[in-house]
């Protein structure tokens, strides 16, 4: 295991100690979780009516079970994304952002982000954060292609006859892009 990853795997072991340590873990599911904190609040809030008791009761009687909360939380998710639509269509200024990273286990991470401005002020919000590692079909699909590619590129008799090739078939691209594991924009380059 290398220095990186192990030095990653032993932060990672101190974290999730002082979690167990300073958190309590919850047993229930989400929806229990979620009514003994609102007969906790509830509990706070309305201490002085004299309804408290039927309040209570009535909060305890909520069905929250996994699907439920599952449910309420999606529906919360959509709403949310439908306003921060509404707002970039209607952001005066705006700005995008891709940026790319690899993470610990050499897998290609991408995330796009957004920055537009409302009354509010300056917003920002990601897109998209997409694992590149994680795409079986470009893994194919470059495993046929970068042997091909490299042969071609290997002798320069064969990237003569290939040029000659393209040139013949009125290509507009006349040369052959080679590929780098390195960076990966230049897979698009090499598909081209």
């Amino acid at each position: 295991m290398s220095t990186k990853k192990r030095k990653v795997a032993d932060e990672n072991r101190r974290f999730n100690k002082l979690r167990t340590e300073e958190y309590a873990v919850i047993e229930s599911d989400d929806g229990e979780f979620l009514k003994d904190c609102m007969c906790t609040v509830s509990g706070i809030l309305y201490n002085d009516f004299k309804n408290k008791d039927l309040i209570l009761s009535k909060i305890k009687d909520i069905p929250l079970s996994a699907r439920t909360v599952k449910e309420r939380i999606l529906n919360n998710a959509e709403e949310v994304s439908n306003m921060k639509i509404e707002d970039v269509k209607t952001a005066e200024f705006l700005s995008l952002a891709i940026d790319k990273s690899v993470d610990v286990t050499d897998i290609s991470q991408c995330c796009v982000m957004v920055k537009y401005l409302t009354a509010i002020g300056v917003q920002e919000e990601a897109l998209v954060a997409k694992s590149l590692g994680a795409i079986p079909q470009l893994k194919n699909v470059m495993e046929v292609i970068v042997p091909i590619v490299n042969f071609i590129r290997a002798k320069s008799l064969n990237h003569r006859i290939f040029t000659a090739l393209l040139e013949e078939m009125d290509f507009i691209r006349k040369e052959l892009v080679t590929f780098t594991a390195v960076r990966w924009l230049s897979r698009g380059k090499t598909l081209k």
